[in-house]
């Protein structure tokens, strides 16, 4: 038990120091003025409503969250693109009243909707998914760091997942143990050999 509450406070000390660095983005809490950059920061949201997120419903229910914001938000990237095409910052409401929203967009409402009532990460990372040692898909990919009654875990609500105690879909939560590096999460999850989620781009991927 002191292990764990130890490790907690490293892993938020990690976080909060990664998030004063200019190479990471990492955030604790977002308010109305905020800039979420978009596109590799080509383009920027900035944060114009910080109840947004209530149309999706709460964090109490996340499966239902998170099926709200799959079905009313389409991960159209290009689409999403388009909203720029005026504009390089535009107000992050435009996102959800247009319906479009893929991993940053969705990650941002779970920020708005969790970071009152605990302590919440809003990681914009790197996502790499392997086959075996094939790597098939490596990505910029947005995620969350709850701590729920102290306990890390990584939440992606935008990757779903079969709950077989629930028989329903659900967010891709899993347990975090520690760090294979200063960037790379390592989780308790059988699945972390297939899904890698890393603090930033890695330097090869620039």
């Amino acid at each position: 038990m002191i292990e764990d509450m130890l490790f907690n406070e490293a892993l938020k000390e990690h976080l909060e120091t990664l998030s004063r660095r200019p190479e990471y983005w990492i955030r604790r809490e977002l308010n109305r003025g905020d800039l979420v950059p978009q596109a590799y920061g080509l383009h920027w949201y900035v944060i114009d409503d910080l109840n947004i997120y209530r149309e999706f419903g709460s964090l109490k229910d996340i499966k239902a969250f998170t099926q709200a914001l799959q079905t009313r938000l389409r991960p159209d990237e290009d689409k999403i693109l388009h909203l720029f095409q005026k504009h390089k910052i535009i107000p992050f409401s435009q996102a959800v009243e247009n319906g479009l929203g893929a991993c940053l967009e969705k990650h941002v409402l779970t920020q708005l909707a969790g970071q009152r009532e605990m302590d919440i990460y809003l990681i914009g990372g790197f996502l790499v998914e392997k086959e075996g040692m094939k790597i098939v898909n490596a990505e910029d990919h947005a995620f969350q760091i709850f701590f729920l009654e102290d306990e890390p875990l990584l939440v992606d609500v935008s990757y779903l997942v079969h709950d077989v105690i629930d028989n329903e879909v659900a967010p891709y939560v899993v347990p975090i143990a520690g760090f294979v590096d200063v960037d790379r999460l390592q989780t308790r999850h059988d699945d972390v050999i297939r899904r890698v989620y890393m603090l930033k781009r890695p330097e090869q991927a620039k």
